[in-house]
């Protein structure tokens, strides 16, 4: 029998997620295992109190993160108390917290958006997923105009060799590389740049599907970018 309290722990949450990540980069089979371990990841946190969810580890913001950028990638809306404890899970930052919470919605509309593709004809819910898409994707971009200036990335062009192996060299001066890269200040900020720009592109996928499957009916703005 299971006892209730060791699975809370910290070391036994993150085996559970760790295993459900792993068999995801290594399966070549979707079995359904690795979903058993996420699912079972969510089960643990689901048992822990509010003050719990509170304690300031960093460790249970990531978990999340994590399972959220996966429903997005799976097409699937994320359950509901997901998406609260997002809410009551600090995090490092309130800028963080709120990109988490516009990839959560994004997973929503975009899971919405893929069911509607089997559909025959639009309807008014489907159109107002359409235009509640195109809403997320402005607040996304007004995510990266409220970061503060050391979190923006820098333009630098020429490309720089500086300590790269001589794979990348190679790589970086064949005919069309780049002219030009962006810099961070720090790993995280990359990162959150990453996800920021993973999840545009995962959203306006589906926006673009819909599109082309219902062109009489869609009037979208033009948006910047």
């Amino acid at each position: 029998m299971i006892d209730p309290i060791q699975i809370q722990r910290d070391d036994n949450l993150m085996v559970i997620f760790l295993m459900s990540m792993y068999e995801m980069l290594t399966s070549s089979t979707r079995d359904g295992s690795y979903l058993a371990h996420l699912n079972g990841a969510q089960s643990v946190i689901a048992h822990r109190s509010g003050s719990t969810l509170q304690d300031g580890n960093n460790h249970l913001s990531l978990l999340c993160t994590h399972m959220i950028v996966w429903y997005l990638t799976d097409l699937t809306s994320p359950p509901s108390l997901l998406a609260s404890w997002v809410q009551q899970i600090p995090f490092d930052s309130a800028l963080k917290k709120r990109l988490t919470c516009l990839i959560s919605t994004t997973a929503a509309i975009c899971a919405r958006l893929n069911k509607h593709s089997s559909t025959k004809e639009v309807s008014e819910v489907s159109a107002s997923d359409l235009q509640e898409a195109l809403e997320i994707d402005l607040e996304l971009q007004k995510w990266t105009s409220d970061l503060p200036t050391e979190w923006k990335y820098a333009g630098r062009s020429p490309m720089t060799h500086t300590s790269r192996p001589d794979w990348a060299k190679k790589l970086l001066t064949m005919p069309g590389s780049p002219d030009y890269m962006h810099v961070y200040s720090n790993a995280l900020a990359a990162s959150d740049w990453n996800m920021y720009r993973a999840t545009r592109i995962r959203l306006w996928i589906q926006i673009l599907k819909f599109v082309s499957r219902y062109p009489s009916v869609v009037n979208a703005p033009a948006l910047e970018e």
